[in-house]
């Protein structure tokens, strides 16, 4: 499905959704699903998203979007904040976190989840009641695949991402200035039922991989590409650094025709 007329994509997400605005006029917005051609229509427009009064569209840094509770559309933007509207409101509601960054979102089973620093937390909506964030699973001490026991660390430059893995809850958590040196990449199972996530040390079924970046991820199939190794989460920034199951790594160079390139600078936009 094309962009309607007079529309320009604002953002998009690791999920492939649109956020779409007008060119002509500070019309209300609209989340377009390309590929199912789903698209929720008359959300406020963006000049009352609560960002700084001079904003531009082009100046909106989307990192993601979902939909919960089957209408309200949920947007996160880079400053670790939550926008949320239903269709035929008049103006963005803003959620933010005082204790707690917001470090990405993923839709799923019908929700919105959150990654924080301290936990999984979802969107929690109620009619005639402000939305708020509510803790779905706390991040638990954990055994390394080293065997060392340890705690996630979290920085300015810390990174964790929500996946939905075949129906289950995958997050993976990335922490270092120099990757090969100072960090690495954790896998974690959000046990939704327990409360709690649990280190996943058992390799990605059906033989995925993982690349992220600075701001997206995409779980991706092994078998699109010669070069991708199955369950091995790809850091994408500048260079690509490959992290197998026990925490080892190396750089990984793509040729630019490659599948596995294009998924690089997917992530990596």
């Amino acid at each position: 499905m094309t962009v309607p007329y007079h529309h320009h994509v604002i953002g998009n997400t690791s999920e492939g959704l649109l956020l779409l605005g007008r060119t002509d006029v500070d019309d209300n917005m609209k989340l377009l699903n390309p590929i199912t051609g789903q698209m929720i229509s008359n959300l406020p427009p963006a000049s009352t998203l609560g960002l700084h009064k001079d904003f531009r569209l082009c100046d909106i840094d989307l990192r993601g979007a979902g939909v919960a509770d089957d209408s309200t559309v949920v947007l996160h933007f880079k400053s670790f904040s939550l926008a949320l509207a239903k269709p035929g409101d008049e103006r963005w509601t803003q959620l933010y976190s005082s204790s707690k960054r917001i470090l990405s979102t993923l839709q799923f089973a019908g929700r919105v989840y959150c990654a924080t620093e301290t936990d999984v937390s979802v969107v929690q909506t109620v009619e005639n009641q402000r939305p708020q964030l509510v803790v779905a699973a706390a991040y638990q001490l954990d055994q390394s695949p080293r065997g060392n026991a340890r705690r996630m660390h979290f920085s300015d430059r810390s990174r964790m991402f929500l996946v939905d893995h075949n129906g289950e809850l995958i997050a993976c958590h990335h922490d270092c200035c120099d990757p090969c040196i100072h960090g690495s990449c954790y896998l974690y199972r959000v046990d939704l039922d327990a409360g709690y996530t649990v280190p996943l040390l058992e390799r990605l079924n059906n033989g995925h991989a993982l690349f992220i970046s600075t701001t997206r991820s995409v779980l991706a199939g092994s078998g699109v590409s010669p070069v991708i190794r199955p369950d091995t989460v790809y850091l994408c920034a500048g260079t690509n650094i490959a992290f197998d199951r026990l925490g080892t790594c190396a750089e990984r160079k793509f040729k630019k025709t490659d599948a596995a390139n294009y998924l690089t600078c997917y992530v990596s936009s």
